[in-house]
């Protein structure tokens, strides 16, 4: 996460709930009434805790996957996550196993896929 505060900012405008905020150090949210948590922290921070080293760029192979009810709950979430700081990376759309979903990165360069069945 290179901007916590850009981060916080999107996530709470998308309905989460700060729980902890340490400034750049890290920013602790409550999703789905406590039974999920979401916390971003700075690249070398998460890397320092981690015992990794902090070097790289580009795609992480991590992607945070939020089913949806519906394919117009895909559309409504990656629109609204659009207008918030988002980068819609693949478009909503109908796939050929018969499922729909779409693919946006946050404003720290996670990736999320928003998915019906």
């Amino acid at each position: 996460m290179a901007d916590p505060k850009a981060s916080k900012r999107f996530y709470a405008a998308l309905g989460m709930a700060v729980d902890r905020d340490y400034g750049a150090k890290y920013v602790d949210f409550t999703v789905t009434g406590g039974a999920l948590r979401l916390g971003l922290m700075q690249r070398q921070d998460l890397a320092k805790d981690v015992g990794l080293a902090a070097a790289g760029s580009g795609f992480q192979q991590l992607v945070l996957s939020h089913d949806a009810a519906s394919a117009q709950d895909v559309d409504d979430l990656v629109h609204r996550a659009e207008a918030v700081g988002a980068a819609i990376t693949a478009p909503p759309a109908a796939q050929e196993w018969g499922g729909y979903m779409g693919y946006f990165t946050d404003p720290g360069g996670g990736v999320w896929k928003i998915a019906s069945a």
